[in-house]
């Protein structure tokens, strides 16, 4: 449904009631990319419909560039993904959005009770009202899941995350035994040489991995601990 104009809240409602229908659904991918008549109505009926899927292991959901979200709108997502208890894969595409601290403190809470996630993808790319503040919401709850082997991240051009995030963020994912595959996207962010060394260096801690990406500085497929920065 990639760019399509027309689907209003009424079109996903209709979608949502279907959803809830469907209770051995094991995986679903949503993309509303550039969908600018969606509002809170229809992803809140969305997420509350996938919070009733008990089966549900994979999750894709993609509202990048929908233009009619606005602060707050996002907190929904967070609200009703803690009940989805079987989910092992979550991709959350939520790019160019007026998203707030405050939907990330949600998210995050939502993390901290999703125990069987092995692998996250988000991606709050241009997402200008992002601050270290709401960053840190999200690092406390992708500290709680255990199990997690891959996390993708990217917060590229929000400008509004610094340095002073990352040390703790590093000494966070330190905690995660079972991690072997990070990429992280901090281009055109307020965050420095300085920054990222210091992440790396604590990542070094991290025994498990066997796999880091932080752009623009690191590319590695092997012996990603031995890694330096390029500037």
């Amino acid at each position: 449904m990639n760019r399509c104009e027309k689907i209003t809240d009424e079109g996903v409602s209709h979608l949502s009631n279907c959803l809830e229908t469907l209770s051995i659904l094991q995986s679903i991918n949503f993309y509303f990319i550039s969908c600018g008549y969606l509002t809170h109505e229809a992803l809140n009926n969305l997420c509350k419909s996938l919070g009733t899927l008990n089966t549900l292991q994979s999750l894709s959901l993609n509202f990048s560039c929908c233009q009619s979200f606005e602060g707050g709108d996002l907190r929904c997502i967070g609200e009703y993904l803690g009940a989805s208890n079987s989910l092992q894969s979550l991709a959350l595409n939520l790019e160019n959005l007026q998203i707030t601290d405050d939907d990330l403190k949600s998210l995050g809470q939502s993390l901290e009770q999703l125990n069987c996630l092995i692998s996250i993808k988000l991606s709050f790319a241009g997402c200008r009202n992002v601050t270290d503040q709401g960053f840190k919401y999200l690092d406390q709850g992708i500290n709680t899941i255990s199990l997690l082997q891959s996390l993708d991240l990217s917060v590229s051009s929000c400008m509004q995350i610094t340095d002073e995030v990352l040390e703790s963020f590093g000494q966070s994912l330190q905690e995660l035994d079972s991690l072997q595959s990070i990429y992280l996207n901090f281009a055109n962010c307020g965050i420095t040489n300085e920054g990222a060394n210091t992440l790396l260096e604590s990542l070094k801690g991290l025994v498990s991995l066997k796999k880091i990406d932080i752009y623009p500085w690191i590319k590695s497929n092997s012996d990603p601990l031995n890694m330096s920065l390029m500037y």
